[in-house]
């Protein structure tokens, strides 16, 4: 069995939101309307109840690579569940779909009954969410109202067992940032220098490895001009500054304060440490990196 997609929303007539999978937690309820009566000196009668609906929490966070990204996500879900009368729209969600077809969670006649929440963080690249739903209709369905299905989510690459492999179950990777600042103008790091210029971070994570897959220079102030390097260079690795091991690096112009993500892998065991330095600098001062971990 592959698993087509995990969570979704149905909108305006399309599958056309995909629910980032990190550390997302989804939960469903019924709703019932019963009617209980209690007969004087006899006993307690039941003439109604039926299940009129259903309960639907979703929660989790998103990752972008920048600002721009993070508040296009929010805009997004914002226009699926609610339309421009600002009134919340008729969506379905689902929640399982395989490929066999034999498996299928789809709630329809949903509305938004919660106002959408977007948690603290320090950048609005990453932001923890949530919403709830309220499904009007008592059953569950393997497609849309239009007989549509789910198709391949936008998160295959941060998922095990997706679309081009088979399993039982499919599980979420566990993906967290590392922010790290170095103090001071930026200097190669030496024997001399070690203690400012080279920080240590220890890899944790539930899995017995993990793996750093990025590295980018998030902030820096603007470097001194007599300094004659054209860029500053850090280097995250599973070594120290003089013992060489894997690494991946990372750079900022001269006339920059961000670089580009630099992506690569370093396979590290969890609860070992990684190790951030310069081996190039041009007089960037409160350089700011940040450091992509996940499952391996």
């Amino acid at each position: 069995m592959t698993l087509i997609n995990r969570t979704a929303l149905y909108s305006n007539s399309s599958w056309m939101l995909d629910i980032p999978p990190f550390e997302l937690q989804t939960s469903v309820e019924e709703i019932w309307d019963s009617t209980f009566v209690q007969i004087p000196f006899g006993s307690l009668v039941c003439p109604y109840t039926r299940r009129t609906g259903w309960d639907i929490s979703v929660n989790g966070l998103y990752f972008k690579d920048a600002v721009a990204g993070g508040l296009t996500f929010q805009d997004n879900l914002r226009a699926a569940l609610v339309d421009d009368n600002h009134e919340a729209r008729d969506v379905s969600i689902c929640l399982w779909y395989d490929s066999t077809e034999s498996i299928q969670r789809i709630y329809r006649s949903c509305r938004l009954s919660s106002p959408i929440r977007f948690g603290d963080a320090r950048t609005e690249r990453v932001r923890s969410f949530l919403f709830n739903l309220r499904s009007l209709d008592p059953d569950v369905y393997a497609t849309a109202a239009d007989g549509l299905k789910p198709g391949t989510n936008d998160y295959e690459a941060y998922l095990y067992n997706g679309t081009g492999e088979t399993g039982e179950m499919s599980f979420s990777v566990q993906r967290y940032m590392r922010d790290i600042t170095m103090a001071g103008e930026a200097e190669v790091t030496d024997a001399d220098n070690e203690g400012r210029m080279q920080k240590r971070i220890t890899i944790g994570g539930d899995s017995t490895n993990m793996k750093i897959s990025g590295i980018r220079v998030i902030g820096c102030e603007s470097c001194d001009p007599n300094n004659s390097e054209s860029q500053t260079r850090v280097v995250v690795s599973d070594a120290e500054w003089d013992g060489g091991g894997s690494s991946i690096k990372a750079t900022v112009a001269k006339a920059a304060t961000t670089g580009s993500l630099v992506t690569g892998s370093i396979v590290l065991s969890s609860g070992s440490n990684a190790y951030i330095f310069f081996d190039q600098a041009a007089g960037h001062v409160g350089v700011q990196v940040e450091i992509t971990v996940i499952t391996n």
